[in-house]
């Protein structure tokens, strides 16, 4: 990058979009728009505890975790669990659980959305290495409404524009009531899976970066 190659995407962007990042760029840029579950990044056990006690069940994330590696499900109710992890050193990224089967992932090559599809999953983690299945969003499992659908595709654009990334892949979770929730902005995302929905993303990053060569 320093000898004016272009890099996707480019490294400043990427660093950006660990998980406490993104919740400072979510809270300036996007809270308006889509919320985000209750978030407390601390590395105080005692605020960890109040956070569990208040909400019950909460999902620990590492802050620069991905493809949900190390992700934690904790219940107030499990005292060695919520000990244990209040103890935990370093920084803790904790945020209330949504119950949920599933989540919309909406990925960006460029200026344009080129994928949109549920993760489905009624066992837990929405990530296919825990089981998830690939959905149409209009299959009747999901049963996103059409304007969400839309909606989710511009705040994807809106993610781009405060990241800077060329390449992302945003993740919302849908809950009982069809409200999304704002859970990621990923830089690195698999899509090779999505051909069996139709999709060809790669196609679409390599005509990203002709036009750029030119």
């Amino acid at each position: 990058e320093r000898g004016a190659t272009r890099v996707i995407n480019p490294p400043r962007a990427v660093q950006a979009c660990d998980k406490a990042s993104v919740y400072f760029l979510w809270n300036r840029h996007l809270r308006n728009r889509i919320p985000m579950p209750p978030t407390i990044i601390t590395s105080s056990g005692a605020r960890a505890r109040e956070f569990i006690a208040q909400y019950g069940k909460v999902v620990a994330k590492p802050v620069d975790g991905q493809a949900g590696m190390g992700v934690t499900f904790i219940d107030s109710k499990d005292a060695r669990g919520m000990s244990k992890l209040a103890d935990r050193p370093g920084t803790l990224f904790l945020q209330k659980l949504i119950p949920s089967t599933h989540e919309i992932r909406t990925i960006v090559v460029g200026d344009d959305v080129v994928a949109q599809y549920a993760r489905y999953n009624l066992g837990g983690l929405h990530s296919l290495g825990a089981g998830a299945i690939l959905l149409p969003v209009d299959d009747s499992r999901v049963g996103l409404p059409a304007s969400t659908a839309a909606d989710l595709r511009e705040i994807a654009l809106a993610a781009k524009g405060m990241t800077g990334l060329d390449l992302l892949a945003l993740d919302t979770l849908i809950d009982a009531k069809q409200q999304p929730w704002l859970i990621d902005v990923n830089p690195f995302f698999a899509y090779g899976h999505t051909r069996e929905l139709g999709f060809s993303i790669a196609s679409h990053i390599v005509d990203f970066m002709m036009v750029l060569s030119q």
